[in-house]
């Protein structure tokens, strides 16, 4: 940001630069934490998957654990709509939108179309293996050139907390059904707010997961 440059070649102003960190801080702190919780409640009814995340963790590898953090946000979007306002009249498909009115693009409703995904009610990280969602499509950090500036930097934060819980913890596994989704007015988190089970995993186990009627003192 120190570097970047308006249209007419000037640097960004310290109140732009201050303005832009407060929201990478604030914007950023609800929504990553919420995704994480997200992630917790959706491995716990998955055990196969969460064998599978925990054999990669130990073995160093991180490309399950990625496709695994994109069907988290796309399944459980913790911001379900973004905005945007015509500066001019557009065309926009059938529709045409006067200036100054604004258009709500809702994320669940791309993320859960059938013409942008397969089986889009089923959570499989396997269909973001060996490729990058489409951005136009997967939209979790919205778009275009108001795209979250957080996005690279939430996506790190995500990465390395899961890879310490996968390695650090065995996590007990469930047959409940999924936390409904509750609406925190900004972030939408799990109702329970990602309960989990945990155990310390012994250095050098090889892991096993758990259900919740096998649970024991940690």
């Amino acid at each position: 940001m120190l570097q970047a440059r308006y249209e007419d070649g000037s640097p960004i102003s310290d109140d732009h630069i201050a303005d832009e960190l407060l929201t990478l801080l604030s914007a950023g702190h609800e929504t990553t934490a919420t995704t994480l919780a997200w992630a917790v409640e959706r491995l716990r009814r998955h055990p196969r998957l969460l064998a599978r995340l925990t054999a990669e963790a130990d073995a160093g590898g991180t490309e399950l654990l990625q496709a695994t953090i994109w069907e988290v946000q796309r399944v459980r979007p913790v911001v379900e709509a973004t905005i945007r306002v015509a500066r001019q009249r557009i065309r926009l498909g059938e529709w045409v939108i006067p200036e100054g009115h604004a258009v709500i693009a809702s994320i669940a409703m791309s993320h859960s179309s059938e013409q942008n995904f397969a089986n889009p009610t089923s959570f499989n990280p396997d269909r973001f293996l060996g490729t990058s969602p489409d951005t136009h499509t997967w939209i979790p950090y919205g778009g275009g050139i108001r795209r979250c500036i957080g996005a690279a930097f939430a996506n790190m934060e995500m990465d390395v907390t899961l890879r310490t819980l996968l390695r650090e913890f065995e996590f007990g596994t469930t047959y409940a059904a999924g936390e409904r989704v509750h609406s925190r007015g900004v972030a939408t988190a799990p109702a329970r707010g990602g309960r989990a089970v945990v155990y310390r995993r012994k250095v050098g186990s090889t892991s096993t997961t758990r259900s919740d009627s096998e649970r024991v003192p940690a």
